[in-house]
């Protein structure tokens, strides 16, 4: 229940404090004295949305205060966002002249999505605008489960409806991978055969270049070899041989000078070495051979070789291997994609059969409440003047889920005996709208499944005998919920417990609007005055003093 609510700084106002008690109570106030405005700041404490521009001085920050007295059946609300849960629960809007807004419960800063979560548990507001509301398809639904008391339910399967849509996309994403990697998987498997075939590992390509060079030039090689260790050791005056003579030449005289001794030293070593060169001549001549299937084998090794590196552009063996490498990555992850979309598949059906259950228990309750609802609807609507006109809401299954379930709903009107049941927007008058939507809030008023309503001229288009009505309905509704109900008219504002008048004042800069509460006294004259206007007569003192039930003078 709200009990209290400051405004600073909004609109046309500059600072409202405003008691409020359980009940009935009436705003009045002539057309554009600001009552709007009053219920525009109280958006923003249910978690409206707003900038800088309902800031009445740019240069200071508004601030909207509502306190309200809650219930221990919303206590869970505050332990789900681990917040203080106080009976007194203030609610706190902040709007800085930079237009940046600050949300607070407790004076704990919240969301703006909290702090909407726990308005709507707390104040139902009925305006113009939300009239057009009766036309979105999950309103209805949530007129329906408010009042099976299944809304927990409704919104858990909300939740896993769209879970399973992520799920579906995600197997939407899967498929099209799938699609895509199977159109190049071919590609890929014949790469990965062409190298696996190529038996890369262990290759040492600079090790196959030696041999392949030495086979192709054998002859060559052989040839030079020997002619080599024929000139050093073989022919009539080989190389060593003379080198020998010299050396004998230098014994003799080793020991007779020092230079001598150091030439024989070096040209003994060189002779020593050139016949170690005229062995490995031979060695190596004799090593090589001419072996045309061994260089063909090489070449065709190296062939096969140079032209994967030039097909695929590497630089070296090692990328040809990482190459062989991403492409059986690429080609298990098709193998890999098949089991994931399996396995997506799957949790699909198992959600899909989990919410078909939760969808169906949904609505069967929903039937059973709308057959509640449409009785408790009809007996309001007969005390407002319409004894033939039925409310029906009208389910039709569909063949795909919904994030409502598996129907669809529409609010049929029957508005007078012998017609039939239509849409209820294309049928109903204003008059017939309100008084609809006014059975409707009385119907869930019963169940108690609203602490506060506040009706914004739900009474147009209704006068005379059908507003002395609404306003009796609307005092039944108060006595088991707190109702405020804005309204121009002076049958419903009689039977109000308390009764404010908002007004403007002017000055010569500036607009005003002020809210006060009005004494009895003055009460009679607010009422005469909506009876009648500014000019009204003692006729008219004596109706509003009869409608507050006052004894004439």
């Amino acid at each position: 229940m709200l009990r209290h609510l400051t405004i600073r700084n909004y609109a046309l106002i500059a600072h409202i404090d405003t008691d409020f008690t359980p009940g009935l109570t009436a705003l009045t106030g002539e057309t554009g004295s600001g009552k709007s405005i009053i219920l525009g700041a109280l958006g923003l404490i249910l978690g409206e949305r707003a900038d800088s521009s309902v800031l009445r001085n740019q240069e200071e920050k508004c601030i909207i205060e509502a306190i309200f007295k809650i219930d221990e059946e919303i206590k869970s609300f505050f332990d789900e966002h681990d917040l203080d849960f106080e009976v007194q629960t203030v609610l706190r809007r902040e709007i800085t002249p930079k237009g940046k807004s600050r949300a607070f419960i407790n004076d704990t800063p919240v969301t703006l999505t909290q702090m909407k979560q726990l308005g709507g548990m707390l104040v139902d507001i009925h305006s113009q605008q939300e009239q057009s509301r009766f036309r979105e398809m999950s309103f209805r639904f949530s007129i329906l489960d408010r009042f099976a008391q299944q809304d927990e339910t409704a919104t858990a399967y909300s939740k896993d409806f769209y879970l399973l849509k992520s799920a579906l996309s995600s197997l939407e994403e899967l498929q099209d991978r799938e699609a895509k990697s199977k159109s190049d998987l071919d590609y890929y498997q014949f790469q990965y055969k062409e190298l696996e075939e190529a038996n890369l590992d262990g290759l040492n390509v600079q090790e196959l270049e030696d041999q392949l060079s030495a086979l192709e030039n054998a002859e060559s090689i052989q040839h030079s070899l020997q002619q080599l260790q024929m000139l050093l050791s073989e022919q009539d005056e080989p190389i060593v041989a003379q080198l020998k003579q010299g050396l004998q030449l230098l014994s003799a005289l080793k020991d007779k000078h020092h230079g001598i001794a150091a030439l024989h030293e070096r040209l003994s070593s060189a002779m020593i070495e050139l016949d170690d060169i005229s062995s490995e001549a031979g060695v190596e001549s004799d090593k090589t051979q001419m072996d045309p299937e061994a260089l063909q084998q090489i070449q065709e090794r190296l062939d096969e070789y140079y032209r994967l590196q030039n097909k695929h552009r590497v630089a070296d063996l090692a990328e040809l291997l990482e190459l062989r490498e991403e492409l059986s990555v690429k080609i298990d992850a098709v193998s890999s994609l098949e089991h994931d979309i399996a396995d997506q598949e799957k949790l699909i059906a198992s959600a899909r059969k989990k919410l078909i259950e939760m969808a169906d228990q949904l609505q069967s309750k929903r039937e059973k409440a709308a057959g509640q609802l449409e009785k408790k609807i009809q007996e309001h609507l007969s005390h407002l003047g319409m004894p033939h006109a039925q409310l029906k809401f009208e389910f039709n299954k569909v063949e795909e889920l919904n994030r409502h379930g598996n129907t669809e709903v529409k609010l049929m009107l029957l508005a007078n005996k012998g017609g039939e049941f239509k849409p209820l927007d294309k049928v109903a008058s204003g008059g017939e709208t309100s008084r609809v939507i006014l059975a409707l809030k009385a119907a869930l008023a019963e169940q108690q499944m609203i602490r506060t309503i506040i009706f914004d001229e739900i009474d147009t288009g209704v006068s005379g005998e059908m507003a002395l009505r609404m306003a009796e309905i609307m005092k039944q509704m108060s006595e088991k919920l707190q109702l405020i109900n804005i309204t121009h008219l002076p049958q419903v504002a009689a039977r109000a417990d308390q009764q404010f008048k908002v007004y403007k004042t002017s000055d010569k800069n500036a607009t005003f609007t002020h809210i006060e509460k009005l004494p009895e006294q003055e009460r009679v004259i607010e009422l005469a005055e909506m009876l009648s206007g500014k000019d009204f007569g003692q006729e008219a003192l004596a109706n509003a003093k009869a409608l507050l039930g006052l004894k004439p003078n």
